[in-house]
């Protein structure tokens, strides 16, 4: 992460978590490939994500209210409560720890690259539809689908919770365990 927007992430993370989150999604970099090592720090989620009862975390909703228009929000409570006249619901996502610090790793690691995520979301959607297609995917390939998996989150909360209830995030992480295998036989 280019040190101002790192600077800036960790400024707000002391104070709003949730904000760097999201400022962390949004920060695009690209730099040097990941090493062994940056390999190992992602890795190091295999198991968690892998143990029985993994939770990504939940879906929460929200009621806000406009007082005529959109520039007038409020929040008016959790949607479990009873709604009051004028509120509607405001979906959001709110990672577990788990994987707010898989994706953070994937920042810091390099697994989170520049290029048009956004173009490639059918490729991306192939993949978490045929997980026999990983069996051939590079790191490369990896990294996009990471990228563009993280990167879609701000745009459609909860993706990331069903891209790990699916099965696709182990299955990536999987797959980075068998190339972190031929790359060491190869060192």
């Amino acid at each position: 992460m280019p040190a101002p927007v790192a600077d800036r992430a960790r400024a707000l993370r002391s104070r709003f978590p949730a904000a760097a989150f999201r400022a962390s999604l949004r920060a695009m970099h690209s730099g040097p490939d990941p090493s062994l090592t940056d390999i190992d720090a992602v890795l190091a989620f295999l198991p968690v994500v892998a143990a029985p009862g993994f939770d990504p975390g939940r879906l929460h909703t929200t009621r806000v209210r406009t007082d005529g228009d959109d520039e007038q929000r409020a929040l008016v409570g959790d949607a479990s409560e009873p709604a009051e006249a004028g509120a509607r619901p405001l979906p959001y996502f709110e990672g577990s720890p788990e994987l707010d610090g898989l994706i953070q790793t994937l920042h810091d690691h390099h697994f989170i690259v520049d290029f048009d995520w956004s173009e490639w979301q059918p490729v991306a959607d192939r993949y978490a539809r045929n997980p026999a297609l990983l069996r051939d995917a590079g790191l490369g390939t990896l990294r996009k689908l990471f990228t563009t998996h993280v990167r879609r989150e701000p745009f459609a909360d909860g993706h990331l919770a069903e891209v790990a209830r699916s099965g696709h995030l182990l299955d990536l992480l999987r797959r980075l365990s068998e190339i972190r295998g031929a790359l060491a036989e190869k060192a």
